[in-house]
């Protein structure tokens, strides 16, 4: 038979191009499962919720690439919170050393100007020793009023 010696087409073979490895897209697909594998259940959870937005944005045609920027910087962003532990010593420091001594001063504030007004002299008196037991305890009271705020703020 002469038709065994015409030359054939090539067939198609399971090798691999020049330069490319068999197995690099089950390596790239093994590494993206193993990271999806690693992400928390509310990581997943916003990583299909911002697939399902680019969805529906590139079926409605919109440029995706500034929606996308944004998505990704918001994940990256909410990536770096601080945690619950961090939040709460700064809370700390912030309410003892900035918040309660301006709430304090105003406090006392208010209690001058009730005094003033008031026209019994024993109330008055009243007033102006609160005011006056406000300022000196006040490094005392804010330490427990912050741990007061956080007991019943934070879960």
């Amino acid at each position: 038979p002469e038709d065994s010696k015409a030359p054939r087409p090539p067939q198609p073979s399971s090798a691999p191009p020049a330069g490319k490895s068999a197995n690099g897209m089950e390596a790239f697909l093994a590494e993206a499962w193993a990271r999806w594998e690693s992400l928390t259940p509310e990581q997943r959870h916003q990583v299909l919720v911002c697939i399902g937005i680019a969805v529906c944005l590139l079926a409605m045609g919109v440029n995706l690439v500034g929606v996308l920027a944004c998505l990704v910087m918001a994940l990256y962003l909410h990536s770096c919170l601080p945690s619950q532990a961090s939040f709460v010593e700064f809370y700390r420091t912030w309410f003892t050393e900035e918040y309660f001594p301006k709430i304090s001063q105003k406090l006392q504030q208010d209690l001058q100007a009730r005094a003033a007004r008031e026209g019994n002299l024993f109330e008055s008196l009243a007033s102006q020793f609160k005011g006056w037991v406000m300022g000196k305890t006040e490094s005392l009271q804010a330490p427990f009023w912050c741990e007061l705020s956080v007991q019943r703020s934070f879960p």
